[in-house]
């Protein structure tokens, strides 16, 4: 995904990692996306995170999940650009983190999420949307002029191609009812 910030061009990206390895993310970090939001991290470890080691002040995570929700985690990898413009940045529970970047005419505020499968209980895919539609509607109206852009594993089932939703990549060729 391409945005322009003003007079700032800038690549987005997701990526559902199923585990986050180095082997993993070097591939995908040569493409120089300058956000990418990372999901289904398994559980970081809470302290000398190689991540926050190899990219210092690029990587933004939510805090390690637990024992029951094992498969959780979102983080924002930045590029080296992006990450001077950053101005915050929130994690939310163990499946949401935020960013918020300075543009030249307006900021954004890129979002990567998580959603669990539709049969999981702790949390429930009905409670994660519902935290990511009150995440969306307090930074609206926190930040009325930013630009919100939410990007993760949605775990749903949309086709490949659609305009402004999915890409050549996604998993699925079609939709299921």
């Amino acid at each position: 995904m391409k945005v322009d910030l003003g007079r700032t061009k800038i690549t987005a990206a997701t990526w559902n990692i199923q585990y986050l390895t180095f082997d993993k993310l070097e591939p995908v970090t040569e493409e120089n996306y300058d956000m990418l939001a990372l999901t289904e991290l398994h559980d970081r470890p809470h302290e000398g995170w190689d991540l926050d080691i190899k990219y210092p002040g690029r990587v933004f995570c939510n805090a390690p999940s637990n024992s029951t929700d094992t498969a959780a985690g979102a983080a924002v990898l930045l590029s080296g650009r992006m990450a001077k413009r950053l101005i915050s940045w929130q994690a939310c529970g163990t499946r949401i983190v935020w960013v918020r970047i300075e543009g030249h005419t307006y900021n954004l505020i890129f979002i990567a999420v998580y959603v669990p499968h539709k049969y999981r209980t702790e949390p429930s895919q009905a409670e994660t949307l519902q935290e990511i539609d009150t995440l969306c509607r307090t930074l609206r109206h926190k930040y009325p002029t930013d630009q919100l852009i939410v990007a993760g594993d949605m775990n749903g089932k949309i086709p490949r191609n659609v305009k402004h939703i999915s890409g050549k990549y996604a998993m699925h060729p079609y939709a299921f009812d």
